[in-house]
């Protein structure tokens, strides 16, 4: 373990930590959020819910070509997905810097 791995501020490790990727596309006239890179441990069949009831929207799971879940919505909901996980605390705000955000 190197020290780069270790937040001083709180003394949390941070080498399993991944990025949470929060994406905007743009199919046909659709807009698509995808969210991908959830800790394994988490329940995306009920996040999926919350969400898809926050924003009124049609809302999937879906596994990607790695085998990994990602989330898919119907709409561009970047900036409020990413307060919403910070809300819920599904990422803490002392490590926001972990969700990143492509395209708007």
């Amino acid at each position: 373990m190197d020290l780069k791995d270790l937040d001083f501020e709180t003394g949390a490790n941070f080498i399993n930590k991944q990025k949470l990727h929060i994406r905007y596309q743009l199919k046909g006239k659709r807009d698509i959020t995808i969210i991908e890179g959830f800790e394994k441990d988490l329940d995306l069949k009920r996040i999926s819910k919350a969400l898809k009831k926050l924003f009124s929207c049609a809302c999937s799971i879906h596994i990607d070509d790695d085998e990994n879940e990602i989330i898919k919505l119907q709409g561009n909901h970047c900036e409020a997905v990413r307060d919403w996980i910070i809300q819920q605390e599904i990422i803490s705000k002392n490590e926001a810097d972990r969700i990143i955000i492509h395209g708007s």
